[in-house]
C-alpha cells in the first residue's frame, strides 16, 4: 500500500535550528509476509522476526517495529 508522508528536514547552524523544510514523499507500508517474501525473493533466508526491539517477541497487529534477521544465500 502506498501512503502520502511528509518529514521535517532542519537546517541548523552551532545546534541552532535556522529553520526547517517539510518534504513529501510517498512511502510503501508493507505486510510482514509480503515483506519477507520479498527478501526471499532476492536471496536472502529469514532466520527470525522480532517485535519492537525484543529479542524472541513474535511479532502482531500492534507492534510498532519490526526487526528481520536474514542471510544471504
Amino acid at each position: 500500500m502506498w501512503r502520502p508522508s511528509a518529514g521535517r528536514s532542519p537546517r541548523l547552524q552551532v545546534g541552532r535550528l535556522l529553520d526547517a523544510e517539510l518534504q513529501k514523499f510517498d512511502l510503501q507500508i508493507y505486510q510482514l509476509d509480503e515483506l519477507t517474501g520479498l527478501l526471499r525473493e532476492v536471496g536472502f533466508t529469514v532466520t527470525a522476526v522480532h517485535a519492537d526491539y525484543e529479542a524472541g517477541r513474535p511479532p502482531t497487529a500492534d507492534a510498532l517495529q519490526w526487526t528481520i534477521e536474514a542471510t544471504a544465500r
